[in-house]
């Protein structure tokens, strides 16, 4: 598919997420300088076209784990958070507001962040990690893609 890039901090453009069942903004990061974004990494955003919307109970099931780690971290419990989060219906408190392809190098997997807002967090947000269109992490957006760290993701 072909994409109109600009470069804004980051090359990015926009992409129609089937199971959002909307378009967002997707960005790359650079392999190198402000390189644009190599083939590897634009077949890994057309990859999100097989994402169905069976990725969404898994995503949900992350963030549960996710708000339960801050709750942990934070040492208070869900009724002493101050707002009300319905654990039923735990997509309604976090939105996927962006696509994030991160430097892939030589890296066969497709790695791919959802980053987003959610209501318990709403200083650093979530941010899911998705490896070959499976959920393996979801956390604050701390900036994993763009630290050193980033590399031990990139040796598997």
């Amino acid at each position: 598919m072909p994409y109109s890039f600009s470069f804004h901090t980051l090359w990015e453009t926009n992409k129609y997420v089937a199971f959002l069942g909307r378009q967002v903004p997707a960005r790359f990061i650079s392999e190198s300088d402000v390189q644009e974004p190599t083939t590897r990494q634009i077949a890994v955003l057309d990859s999100l076209d097989k994402l169905t919307a069976d990725l969404m109970p898994q995503l949900i099931e992350w963030a549960q784990r996710d708000l339960q780690t801050c709750l942990s971290n934070w040492g208070i419990t869900l009724d002493e958070l101050g707002i009300e989060i319905d654990l039923n219906n735990l997509q309604n408190h976090f939105s996927i507001a962006e696509i994030l392809i991160p430097r892939l190098g030589d890296c066969k997997t497709d790695y791919v962040f959802l980053a987003g807002e959610c209501d318990w967090d709403s200083d650093h947000g979530i941010e899911f990690l998705l490896k070959n269109g499976i959920p393996i992490l979801c956390e604050a957006q701390e900036g994993l893609a763009m630290n050193e760290s980033w590399d031990d993701y990139l040796k598997t």
